[in-house]
């Protein structure tokens, strides 16, 4: 079989990174010999070649290449490309992880598409505009450019068509100088939201010295001018460079500087602007980063720096407006404000009909009043997701909202509103989520400003029986709004567990109250309940904002209860025991402390003479009130047994000897 997928991997010193790597790759779903896997080793002196070795023998579609040590991923990244075989390359590194069907839908996504390049989804904050759905021929504008990183799928003889290599040597950022060119050149680029595929490693940081980061950014707008004529999709791409590789740097970032950085910064900053990046481009900055384009343009470093004060620590806050259970999904409402880092409210000041940025004194006479007139660049959103917990994938719910200004008593502000449905059976891009654990998320964008933050929880939300499945909302450690998929019918019973109060056994009907359960298009949901062990077939139903469970169950049934609406049946903590009346009555088991069963031997049997028999096991006879009462959970043995039986030893054994006396040929050992 021809290999579709080459996955090329740079390693120096991996020590446990790239077993790691390599297991994610031993799950993969694409047929064995449909891949490959080219780990090149960069001169590794803590042993690694010896782990790869011993790797090999059981995988058949791994190859190992030592090379010299060369100090980048660059060069054992330009080999493996060399040697790869597979139709398309992806590159990833130690502590890389991809998910299980990552290889197969991101190949046939791209032989499907004839697609040059493929983004397949990767986990991170920055995949948030690239990721919303799926794009078989995407533009080339900001949010497919978000992620230069090179967990990509190229087609291989694409690379080699147009001589795309890494630079090798000491140059920084070594993945925008192939993206730069890749995006330059491709014809199709789609984009592969509707599966996680890759978990990148911890990021690098930017190196120290501030002057190969400025001529690796240098590198690649010189790049981008050179490869593409003037028009939309050049001016596309140097945005990308200009907001997130020149701009972002001279903001807030600055303030963690040195002198003699700060002012390297501004000054190559300043020198890119004149040599590659026009007024014209400033048309489409935020309201935050024009004064820092122009600032910035002017080598102006106090005014930078007191803008970077300005702007550094600004969030939104979300507030929890409504969460509630509605037509099978779980409707969300949030507000977010923004504010200052110490949470007060960002204030903005209104002449007339127009709004104005509020600046220290110091930083207003550098500050144009057009640069600080914000009334017509709000551009805000808000929107809100789900993040699997555990695996941090993160989906983004259909939402619908708004951010305007709102005059208040203290001054006007930014807030804006967000609505959205949770339905667990489709939130994952149409397919059910897969996790237990779920975290809410909201993102607020607005003048620049990009905040993602956790949903608080308030109040409480009751469970729902959707789809089979119990979804259970609750406040998480950090009170923020999360659900739980994974309780099953525990999670619909309340946490103390039923009270006799809630149960009714008239008629051969066993009738069970539980908190209101949201039942998604059911008119009753079906389920059983156990009585000693005994299944009985049952219904949910929900009216008058309570829910009710209801079985046939006989008069005299008796035993511990539990209850099946999901999956595995949980306990409801009661026990129903016979009655003088002829039927059973509900009674509250009083579980012992864990450590008393392991002390203890089991209870003996329940056959004890006349009218102190117990009719159920974890029930004991007491002889004063002559009632029966549960003594322990299912499973724990009785406190009272043992000295029961003594008792009643000492009250019997004198006449039943006496009575076995009189048995023709009975021995009296006595």
């Amino acid at each position: 079989m021809p290999i579709k997928v080459t996955v090329v991997v740079a390693a120096c010193n991996a020590g446990p990174g790239l077993m790691l790597t390599l297991r994610s790759l031993d799950a993969q779903t694409m047929p064995r010999d449909a891949f490959e896997v080219i780990v090149v080793d960069d001169g590794s002196t803590d042993g690694t070649p010896d782990v790869l070795r011993a790797a090999v023998p059981t995988r058949p579609w791994l190859r190992v290449e030592e090379i010299a040590y060369s100090g980048s991923a660059s060069r054992p990244r330009n080999v493996g490309t060399g040697l790869a075989r597979g139709e398309y390359v992806l590159y990833a590194d130690p502590y890389d992880e991809l998910f299980p069907e990552a290889l197969a839908r991101a190949w046939q996504y791209a032989a499907g598409n004839d697609a040059d390049v493929v983004i397949i989804k990767e986990l991170g904050p920055d995949g948030w505009e690239t990721f919303r759905f799926n794009e078989p021929r995407a533009n080339l504008d900001e949010h497919v450019l978000a992620l230069l990183t090179p967990h990509k799928l190229y087609r291989t003889g694409f690379l080699r068509e147009h001589a795309i290599r890494f630079p090798e040597g000491p140059a920084a950022l070594a993945d925008h100088a192939v993206n730069a060119l890749v995006f330059a050149r491709a014809r199709i680029v789609s984009v592969l939201a509707d599966y996680p595929c890759f978990r990148p490693a911890t990021a690098r940081p930017d190196p120290a010295d501030p002057r190969l980061v400025w001529s690796a950014v240098r590198r690649d707008l010189y790049v981008v001018s050179r490869a593409l004529p003037s028009g939309p999709r050049r001016d596309a791409l140097l945005m990308r460079w200009y907001r997130g590789c020149l701009l972002a740097r001279v903001g807030p970032p600055l303030l963690g500087l040195g002198a003699i950085s700060r002012e390297a910064t501004v000054r190559f900053a300043a020198e890119l602007h004149h040599e590659f990046l026009g007024p014209q481009l400033d048309t489409v900055l935020s309201a935050v980063e024009r004064p820092r384009a122009r600032l910035c343009r002017a080598g102006d470093l106090p005014g930078l720096v007191g803008l970077a004060a300005v702007d550094r620590g600004v969030t939104a806050r979300p507030d929890l407006l409504d969460a509630a259970w509605r037509q099978g999904a779980l409707e969300v409402a949030v507000a977010a404000t923004l504010v200052d880092p110490d949470g007060v409210p960002l204030l903005f000041h209104r002449d007339g009909d127009r709004v104005y940025r509020i600046v220290p004194p110091e930083l207003a006479g550098t500050l144009t009043d057009e640069e600080l007139d914000v009334t017509d660049l709000l551009r805000g959103r808000v929107e809100l997701g789900v993040r699997g917990r555990s695996s941090r994938v993160e989906w983004v719910l259909p939402s619908h909202g708004r951010v305007e200004y709102v005059d208040t008593p203290a001054g006007t502000v930014a807030r804006g509103w967000c609505a959205a449905r949770l339905y667990p059976g489709a939130a994952a891009y149409g397919r059910p989520l897969d996790e237990r654990l779920w975290d809410l998320t909201v993102r607020f964008t607005a003048l620049g400003y990009v905040s993602h933050r956790a949903v608080p929880a308030r109040g409480g939300v009751g469970p729902a029986l959707i789809d089979g499945r119990a979804v259970v909302p609750f406040a998480a450690s950090d009170a923020q709004l999360s659900v739980d998929l994974g309780l099953g019918t525990a999670g619909l019973l309340p946490a103390a567990g039923l009270t006799p109060a809630d149960v009714t056994h008239v008629d051969a009907r066993l009738e069970l109250r539980l908190p209101p359960i949201h039942l998604d298009g059911f008119a009753a949901a079906p389920g059983e309940v156990i009585v000693g062990g005994v299944g009985y077939p049952a219904e949910c139903r929900t009216i008058d904002g309570r829910s009710l469970v209801r079985a046939p169950v006989p008069p005299m049934a008796h035993g511990p209860v539990s209850v099946r609406l999901v999956d595995e049946p949980a306990a409801t903590g009661l026990i129903l025991v016979p009655g003088p009346d002829g039927r059973s009555h509900p009674r509250r088991e009083a579980p012992l402390p864990a450590s008393f069963a392991d002390q203890h031997e089991p209870s003996p049997p329940d056959r004890l003479p006349h009218r102190h028999r117990i009719p159920a096991i974890g029930a004991h006879v007491d002889t004063h009130a002559r009632r029966l009462e549960p003594a322990h959970a299912p499973g724990q043995h009785s406190p009272r047994p043992r000295r029961l039986v003594q008792r009643m030893y000492r009250r019997l054994a004198v006449p039943f000897q006496r009575a076995a006396r009189r048995i023709p040929g009975h021995i009296d050992e006595q």
